[in-house]
This record gives C-alpha cells, structure tokens and sequence, in this order.
C-alpha cells in the first residue's frame, strides 16, 4: 500500500512537473500568436492608408487640382482675372432686453446667516 502511494505521489509530481513545462510555452504561444494577428490587422489598415494617400499624391500632382485648391481655400486669381468676395446680407440687430432696475443698497429685510449669528453674541 506505501509503495503504491510513493507511486502515486512521484506520477502526480511528474504530471504537475510535465504540465508547468508544456503550459508555459504554450501560453507563451498563444499570446504571441495574438500579438502576430493584431500586427497583421494593423499591417492591412496601414496598407489601405496608404493606398489613400499615394491616390491623393497622384491627384494633388496635377496642374488642375492645385488651381483648383488655390482658388478655393485661398482666392487666388490669375493674372488679368478680377476677385470678387459677395458678403452675406446683415442680419437685423435684436433689440436689447430690458435692463433690470437697479438694487437697493439699504438694509436688506431678511439679515444674513452670519448677521444673525453676530448679533446672538456679544463680544
């Protein structure tokens, strides 16, 4: 019966031992295997990007396009051509609210928190 025992704690030693030994690699694994895939992911995003941008390079190179953008963000004109700016009609003045009238600086009926705590003590 004791030799059996001895066998069973040195099997459950060594399974524990084999589990440690194969379970941390293998963890190690997973989370790499995880990090592989969000690189990858983010590798596809940053590909798309930059398919975008190497399109507006492509379309911001030509002659037309810049004209384009110069006229409109910054109103540039060509030579012999005149620029015009059309404002917007101005819109009618509110009339101003009534003023409130103006404060007492008398006694106020109701004395303050601290007035009346003063006035209950005499020093």
């Amino acid at each position: 019966m004791r030799r059996w025992l001895a066998w069973a704690a040195v099997a459950s030693v060594g399974l524990v031992a084999v589990l440690f030994v194969a379970g941390l690699p293998l963890h190690t694994y997973l989370q790499q295997r995880s990090a592989l895939q969000a690189a990858q992911s983010q590798a596809q995003s940053l590909a798309a990007q930059k398919r975008q941008l190497d399109a507006e390079i492509a379309r911001l190179g030509s002659n037309a396009e810049v004209e384009r953008l110069a006229r409109q963000y910054y109103g540039l004109v060509m030579p012999g051509e005149q620029a015009f700016a059309i404002l917007p009609a101005p819109s009618p003045q509110p009339s101003a609210p009534p003023r409130p009238a103006p404060r007492r600086r008398g006694p106020s009926p109701h004395p303050g928190l601290l007035s009346r705590l003063l006035s209950e003590f005499a020093f």
